[in-house]
C-alpha cells in the first residue's frame, strides 16, 4: 500500500487483559511483523478503560441473570466494552470504521476501492455488509456511532444480559468469540397462575424486549420489557365477555429496582358502564378508579364484581424524572 493510502488509514489493536507473558509475546510479534505501520502511526496498540461505557455500574446484575461461569460472562462484559471503546476512539479519529467479520488477508489497494464503494451508496445509511466482495466486513459511517454508543450504554445499564448478547453477536471481532453468541439461559423466567378469561390487550408502551402483553396474558409467563414510559400511557385489557372478577393483580419490576412502575391506575369497566357506550369500547367506556400503583405491584380484590374492561394509566410522580424502562411480570385475573 503506498503512502497516500497508508495517511488515510489507521489500524487500531486492542489489547485485552492477557498475562504479561503473552501480552509481551504478542507485542515483540507485532514489532517485528509491523514495525513500519508503528513508526508512521498507521498502526496503535490501545487498551480500553471502563470508561468508555458512561452507565454500565448495573452490569453487576447480569451475573444473576444466567447459570454460565463468571468468566463467560466477563467475557461478555469485555466485549461490549471494546465495541463501545472503538467506536468512541473512530469517531473523533475518521468518517468511516470497518469492522472485519472474518479474518482477511489484503491485497491491493483496497482504501481506494473502498472510498470508490461508498461514492455509490444513496439515500441514508448507517452501515454497509460485505461491501460488494470487497471485504467480509460491516463499513459504517461514524456519525451514526453517537446513537449506537448510548443504546450500548443502556444495554450495559439494564437490558438482560441475552438481548446483549443477540444485539452484540453481529459485532464479534472473528470467529475465535463465536463460544460468546448463543443466548443464555435466564434464572428470572417469570411465571404466574391466573384464570385470565379470554381478552384483547391493547397498549401505547412502546415494545423494548420480551414478551407481548397479550403473550403474557395467554401463556402465563415471561415479562413485557416497555421503553421509558410516558404520562398517559396505558394498558388496556378487553375481556370477550363480561366476567364476575374477585382479584386483579399486576406486577412489575425485576431484580433492578429502576424497574418498577413509576407510577398509575388501575380502573375498571363495569358491565352496565361498558354497555351504555357504543359498542362497548373499552376506549371510551366510563372507568371507576380502584387502585393506585403506589408500589410495583397492585394487588386489588373485588366483591364478585361483573366487569368488561381493564385499565392501567402510567402517572409518573411530578417530582421524579422518569429516566427507566418498566418491567410487566404479571397481568393476572381470577374469576
Amino acid at each position: 500500500m503506498d503512502e497516500f493510502n497508508l495517511q488515510q488509514l489507521s489500524i487500531i489493536i486492542v489489547l485485552r487483559n492477557c498475562s504479561a507473558e503473552y501480552t509481551s509475546q504478542f507485542l515483540k510479534r507485532i514489532k517485528q511483523n509491523y514495525g513500519r505501520l508503528l513508526q508512521l502511526k498507521v498502526l496503535k496498540l490501545i487498551t480500553p478503560g471502563l470508561q468508555h461505557i458512561t452507565t454500565g455500574l448495573k452490569s453487576k446484575y447480569w451475573e444473576y441473570l444466567t447459570s454460565y461461569s463468571t468468566n463467560y460472562v466477563n467475557k461478555a462484559k469485555s466485549l461490549v466494552t471494546d465495541m463501545a471503546f472503538l467506536w468512541k476512539y473512530s469517531l473523533k479519529e475518521s468518517h468511516y470504521f470497518i469492522q472485519f467479520t472474518d479474518h482477511i488477508i489484503v491485497e491491493g489497494n483496497i482504501i481506494s476501492r473502498l472510498l470508490g464503494y461508498v461514492k455509490t451508496l444513496t439515500g441514508t445509511w448507517l452501515w454497509a455488509d460485505n461491501v460488494k466482495g470487497i471485504l467480509s466486513a460491516r463499513f459504517y459511517q461514524t456519525k451514526a456511532f453517537p446513537a449506537m454508543i448510548e443504546y450500548i450504554d443502556l444495554l450495559g445499564n439494564q437490558m438482560p444480559v441475552n438481548s446483549i448478547l443477540n444485539f452484540y453477536r453481529q459485532f464479534r471481532f472473528s470467529h475465535h468469540v463465536n463460544n460468546i453468541s448463543p443466548p443464555l439461559p435466564l434464572r428470572e423466567n417469570y411465571y404466574f397462575t391466573a384464570d385470565n378469561p379470554p381478552a384483547k390487550l391493547t397498549t401505547s408502551l412502546t415494545y423494548g424486549g420480551g414478551y407481548s402483553l397479550q403473550d403474557i396474558y395467554n401463556i402465563k409467563r415471561g415479562y413485557f420489557w416497555a421503553m421509558i414510559p410516558q404520562k398517559g400511557d396505558y394498558i388496556i385489557i378487553k375481556l370477550k365477555d363480561a366476567v364476575m372478577i374477585n382479584r386483579i393483580l399486576i406486577e412489575t419490576g425485576s431484580h433492578l429496582d429502576e424497574d418498577i412502575i413509576p407510577g398509575g391506575t388501575l380502573s375498571v369497566a363495569f358491565h352496565q358502564e361498558a354497555l351504555s357506550t357504543a359498542n362497548a369500547d373499552c376506549y371510551s367506556s366510563n372507568y371507576t378508579k380502584l387502585a393506585d400503583f403506589t408500589a410495583p405491584t397492585v394487588n386489588l380484590y373485588l366483591t364478585k364484581t361483573i366487569v368488561k374492561c381493564i385499565k392501567v394509566v402510567i402517572t409518573p410522580i411530578p417530582f421524579k424524572d422518569l429516566q427507566f424502562w418498566v418491567i410487566f411480570k404479571t397481568i393476572a385475573i381470577y374469576t
